[in-house]
C-alpha cells in the first residue's frame, strides 16, 4: 500500500513537470494559435458561403475566403498602420526641430480652440512653460 501512494505521488510529480516543460515549449505559439482558432472563428460563415458558391471545392473556396480577408481586413489595417507610424514620424521630427513642447502645446490648444473647448488663454501656456523652464 505505501509503495502505491508513493508511485502515485511520483506519476503526479512526472505529469506535473512534463506539462510545465511542454508549456515552455509550445509558449512561442500559443499567441499564433489563440489568433488562429479567433479567426477560423469569425470568417468559418464566410468560407461556408464561398464552399457553397464553388460547388464544394474546398481548394477554390479556402483561396476565396482568403483573398476576401486580404482585402478587406490586412491591407486595410496595413494601411492604417503604416499611417500612424507616419504620422507619429512627422509629430517627433516637427516636434524636435520647432521648439518642442510649446509648438505642440500652441497645437493642441488650436485643434480644442477649433473643436470649441475653451482652453487657457492665448500665451498664457507659453509663459507657463517659459516660468516652469526657469
Amino acid at each position: 500500500m505505501k509503495y502505491q501512494k508513493t508511485e502515485l505521488y511520483f506519476l503526479f510529480a512526472l505529469i506535473t513537470i512534463i506539462s510545465i516543460l511542454l508549456f515552455f515549449v509550445f509558449e512561442p505559439f500559443l499567441f499564433p494559435l489563440i489568433l488562429a482558432v479567433i479567426f477560423a472563428t469569425i470568417f468559418a460563415p464566410i468560407h461556408k458561403r464561398s464552399l457553397a458558391l464553388t460547388r464544394k471545392k474546398p481548394g477554390l473556396a479556402a483561396f476565396l475566403t482568403t483573398a476576401f480577408v486580404l482585402l478587406v481586413i490586412v491591407v486595410p489595417v496595413a494601411f492604417l498602420v503604416t499611417q500612424i507610424i507616419k504620422e507619429a514620424t512627422d509629430l517627433y521630427s516637427s516636434i524636435a526641430s520647432n521648439g518642442g513642447v510649446v509648438t505642440l502645446s500652441q497645437g493642441i490648444e488650436g485643434a480644442l480652440r477649433n473643436l470649441g473647448i475653451p482652453f487657457l488663454p492665448q500665451g498664457l501656456l507659453i509663459l507657463v512653460h517659459m516660468q516652469s523652464r526657469g
